[in-house]
């Protein structure tokens, strides 16, 4: 990421807005005698503040005087949002022009500006909070219709306000003293303007459709009730990212939104979905109900994991399992109904964290303690009415840091086990010798790797590997089990007493067959028929004791026609074969009676036959 102050998603008062404060890498223009920063946003751009190079921790150079005219457009795009503290005590500016280009204005934007009038215009969405804060000067508001969002003190302490105008959609759904609160005057009068007793939206898919395999759904409602739960479509390969006022940019719409006074249409935000590996940085499995991977709110500005769609009364769980003692790590946000709708986090089954209502990214550091396997879960949960906000739990950069072990090297399954059914098994071993023969786990569906020094990247351990100098935990690497025909091109049947398809070393970058798991003076062979004469090719590699004693061997018809031993790279062979009939074609990987060094594999790829 850039080198912002504060860039990523914020979740406030149910609508997701890029946060952006003191930019590094602003860019900047002069309009009408005052030099402007800005940013990209969405479609357009943001003014932002600037801390340095005497900006004043504004938006605005030099200090403004008298009545400004914000520009609709720098750079050629569209001015979308004023930024936080963009013209923050700018008390000498006594009124402002705003373009009707403006969604959005962000927190503090105006505090302390001696605006004596102010006019909104009508495609305003979201006044966040404290934005008009301490304008003392300031007699008479009017909130246009477009508002559906009011922050907590966004009016306060303004000495002078007489009267303020709002849409009906606010009446009884707006805290008056959290808005206008603080010093505002105890004669201020509020009125709500009238409207329709009830407004058709219509909710257009975007691309997905609904269960009735619509693609849009118009919804009636009355004008400043808030949503509450929203329809929901569904879009093959995608997850649903939430509502909006416009096909691109405008403002989210969630369960906390008031409904507007006019008739409108929104518009699905769709994200791909992802794996939940893939947005989470998390190497152990999962299992979930509903949960998915998404781009669209994230920590780390890049993906993260969300909670499914759930009603009242249900919820959506996500767990992982960690063995041993150790730190857990993580980041997580919800937009929900507070204190009622919670996401919650639990160890073996014991709630360790919970966070409920609308809370911005935070994160959480958790001691595991004890022997054996623990279960991690994160669930969201609903109680039996009423949805706010936009109903979801997110969770990004997940890291498991285990504890040391003092008793001997560990190593751990990764989601499969050892032959007694443990999880983890604990090797004593000589410090500057080999390791030899190591712990061989199994997991269905699943090829054994081999052992790595962390549970994703890390370096491969092999028999041939020095044991270290103080004890450490070693990770099982798992790829999925393939058929031998498809890891191999061959067409013709095989039968084996171990080799498998793989895909984690191959000739072809694809994958390939390897050779099963051996101990001492036993023997992984792999064998199929042609007919007639022709030439064989084929790739193989093979890692192991070398000068012959443990080997990869090639034979026809019971006759050895080739053989590699130690560590050797992938090499092509390619031979004869006369006579007619049937030809038995043989691979077979072979121990002597002591030794293991290298990983104890062979590995073949690519087999070809050309009949004469």
């Amino acid at each position: 990421m850039n080198m912002k102050k504060a860039i990523g998603k914020s979740i406030m008062g149910g609508i997701v807005l890029a946060a952006m404060a003191a930019m590094a890498d602003f860019k900047s223009a002069w309009v009408d005698g005052y030099k402007w920063a800005f940013d990209e946003w969405g479609t357009g751009v943001m003014l932002v503040e600037v801390e340095t190079g005497g900006w004043g921790n504004r938006a605005i150079y030099p200090e403004p005087t008298g009545s400004v005219t914000i520009p609709p457009k720098l750079d050629g795009k569209p001015v979308l949002g004023i930024g936080e503290l963009a013209f923050q005590l700018c008390d000498q500016m006594t009124g402002v022009v705003i373009p009707s280009t403006v969604l959005y204005i962000g927190v503090n934007a105006f505090y302390g500006c001696g605006l004596t009038k102010l006019s909104i215009p009508g495609n305003v969405q979201a006044i966040d909070e404290s934005a008009f804060a301490a304008c003392f000067e300031l007699v008479s508001v009017t909130i246009p219709d477009s508002v559906t969002y009011i922050g907590d003190m966004a009016f306060w302490d303004c000495y002078s306000l007489k009267s303020v105008s709002l849409p009906a959609h606010f009446k009884g759904n707006l805290d008056e003293f959290a808005v206008f609160g603080g010093n505002c005057p105890d004669d201020l009068v509020i009125t709500y303007r009238g409207g329709a007793s009830s407004v058709n939206v219509s909710f257009y898919a975007y691309g997905g459709k609904f269960s009735n395999g619509a693609a849009t759904k118009t919804v009636t409602a009355k004008p400043g009730n808030l949503w509450g739960k929203l329809p929901m479509p569904s879009r093959a390969g995608y997850v649903l990212d939430g509502w909006y006022t416009a096909e691109s940019g405008g403002m989210l719409v969630t369960a906390s939104t008031a409904v507007p006074s006019a008739n409108v249409t929104y518009y699905a935000r769709w994200t791909p979905r992802l794996g939940l590996a893939a947005a989470s940085e998390w190497p152990f499995e999962f299992t979930t109900d509903s949960w998915c991977g998404q781009g669209a709110v994230s920590y780390d500005g890049v993906d993260a994991l969300r909670s499914g769609v759930v009603y009242d009364g249900q919820n959506s769980y996500l767990t992982t399992k960690v063995n041993g003692a150790g730190t857990l790590t993580f980041w997580w946000a919800v937009s929900s109904e507070s204190g009622n709708d919670a996401l919650r986090f639990l160890v073996d089954g014991t709630q360790k964290q919970v966070i409920s209502g609308v809370r911005n990214w935070a994160k959480v550091s958790v001691s595991i303690t004890g022997s054996g396997t623990h279960t991690l879960k994160w669930n969201y949960t609903k109680n039996g009415s009423i949805t706010k906000g936009e109903d979801f739990g997110w969770l990004d950069q997940m890291t498991w840091t285990p504890s040391a072990p003092t008793d001997g090297f560990r190593f751990d399954a990764n989601g499969g086990q050892f032959s007694n059914g443990a999880a983890t098994r604990t090797v004593k071993a000589t410090a500057g010798k080999m390791w030899g023969k190591l712990p061989v786990p199994t997991k269905d569906g699943q090829v054994f790797v081999g052992w790595y020094t962390a549970a994703s990247g890390g370096k491969l351990v092999t028999a041939s590997s020095e044991v270290p100098g103080s004890y450490r935990i070693y990770y099982a690497r798992w790829t999925p089990r393939l058929s031998l025909a498809a890891a191999s091109e061959w067409s013709r049947a095989f039968t084996s007493n171990g080799w498998c398809g793989q895909g984690a070393v191959s000739y072809d970058g694809t994958d390939a067959l390897r050779s099963g798991v051996v101990y001492d003076n036993q023997n992984s062979y792999l064998q199929t028929t042609v007919s007639g004469a022709g030439t064989l090719t084929f790739w193989w590699k093979v890692s192991c004791e070398g000068g012959g004693f443990d080997a990869l061997r090639f034979l026809v018809d019971g006759t050895q026609k080739q053989m590699i031993s130690g560590e050797v790279g992938w090499t092509k062979v390619s031979v004869t074969i006369t006579g007619s009939g049937t030809h038995t074609l043989k691979w077979n990987y072979t121990k002597d009676t002591s030794g293991t060094k290298g990983e104890d594999f062979g590995w073949v790829d690519k087999i070809s036959w050309t009949g004469k």
